[in-house]
């Protein structure tokens, strides 16, 4: 149970790097215009 929850917490981290990741190259694209 206990490497299911570190699963779950890791794919979170990982889906928030994502997402840090896309408004991160969203807003170097808007500079550009």
């Amino acid at each position: 149970m206990k490497d299911y929850l570190e699963l779950l917490s890791s794919v979170g981290k990982l889906k928030k790097i994502q997402k840090n990741s896309i408004l991160f190259y969203e807003g170097e694209e808007a500079k550009k215009f």
